[in-house]
């Protein structure tokens, strides 16, 4: 049980390192965060600047909460990491080629993974393009 223990800890606190680290990058720059959300289009332009602090708020409070082994940290958490899945399963379904904007503005991702659009555009077009079909000349 020694091991199960050791192992626990270790997620639990390098998953908690990785969302403040992660919320932390962002609180350095709101506005850029909310400026990505925006880019979905699913937030009114009033309540940008503060969904964006109160996401960011819950991903920092629920990493330290992780560090700390407080109750209901995980289940934060999850239930952040299911609304981000939720959210870009939603922008690649709309064909938006938006950073996912998980590590603020200098997110190494948003390089990474930029063009995931084309990249699954250009999958579609390729199963889609219609056969040529030869006409008879007499």
């Amino acid at each position: 049980m020694h091991f199960l223990d050791r192992t626990y800890k270790l997620i639990r606190w390098t998953l908690g390192a990785v969302f403040i680290y992660s919320g932390g990058a962002k609180l350095l720059a709101p506005v850029t965060f909310a400026v990505l959300i925006d880019a979905y289009g699913i937030v009114p332009d009033g309540l940008l600047l503060p969904a964006a602090v109160v996401l960011v708020g819950l991903e920092v409070t629920a990493g330290i909460g992780l560090l700390l082994d407080i109750r209901g940290s995980l289940s934060v958490i999850a239930g952040l990491l299911a609304l981000f899945i939720a959210i870009l399963g939603y922008g690649i379904q709309m064909g938006l080629d938006v950073a996912c904007g998980c590590f603020g503005p200098d997110d190494p991702e948003a390089e990474a993974f930029h063009g995931l659009r084309s990249a699954t555009n250009s999958r579609r077009s390729w199963k889609r393009k219609p056969t040529a079909r030869l006409r008879k000349t007499s």
